[in-house]
């Protein structure tokens, strides 16, 4: 696990937040907005390290994997992100946890890591609505793609949209399924325009449940493995899928 002299080296060689101690205490809220710019900014999203391997070592990293590889290397795929993220968050002391996401391609609740963060609703910077009659709110923090990222989401004040490829993406909360929604309006910034620009495609979806590392294991194997469920191996430019 990460340390506190591995954080605060991170934080301030890596991201070079100088003064990162003195906004934490004056809002562990509007902090976790500056960290998460600065991570997107100078880490980088990428799937090269797998390529790079024999077919027959291809496997899902470790915990010891992940750090070294956003640290020494500066980036990573979903997995290696948002759980490094996790990491330096618990360490300064966030409640967070990591939820799964299934995505389009892959038929399994774990095909993506999510991080969700507990503020109270105390916590300067933090809203809620009237009707919330809980003590707690839920942001979602996903940095496990590249950037634009959606930022710091409140997930009790849905949908949230934004631009990506010159298309919108936008988040739902989707109360009949008990789930949230990633929803792609207008086209794919991977795959271009649909027919028609008010189109919708559900492109990913997550529920609340916490997930421990080792549970996204056989997921991530058969992403990173099995040409029949990786987006990286077969799918990206297809357009039959």
């Amino acid at each position: 696990m990460l340390t506190e002299e591995q954080v605060t080296e991170f934080i301030e060689g890596t991201l070079v937040l100088v003064d990162w101690r003195e906004q934490l205490k004056q809002s562990k809220f509007n902090f976790l907005h500056k960290l998460e710019n600065r991570f997107k900014q100078i880490t980088h999203y990428e799937n090269i390290s797998w390529g790079a391997k024999p077919f027959e070592e291809l496997k899902p990293p470790t915990v010891e994997e992940v750090i070294y590889q956003c640290v020494e290397e500066g980036g990573g795929a979903c997995l290696q992100l948002n759980y490094f993220l996790k990491l330096i968050l618990e360490v300064l002391g966030y409640d967070v946890f990591a939820v799964g996401g299934q995505t389009q391609t892959v038929n399994d609740p774990k095909s993506h890591i999510i991080n969700i963060v507990r503020f109270p609703k105390t916590e300067p910077g933090v809203t809620s609505s009237p009707d919330d009659k809980t003590y707690f709110v839920l942001y979602m923090v996903d940095v496990g793609f590249a950037r634009p990222a959606p930022g710091i989401v409140n997930l009790n004040e849905l949908p949230h949209s934004y631009k990506c490829g010159g298309f919108t993406i936008q988040l739902r909360n989707n109360p009949e399924l008990e789930r949230y929604e990633r929803i792609l309006i207008g086209g794919n910034p991977i795959k271009g325009k649909f027919e028609s620009p008010d189109e919708t495609y559900l492109d990913a979806h997550f529920t609340i449940t916490p997930r421990k590392f080792e549970e996204f294991d056989q997921t991530m194997t058969w992403i990173f493995n099995d040409p029949a469920y990786s987006f990286f191996l077969n799918t990206t430019f297809r357009e039959d899928q």
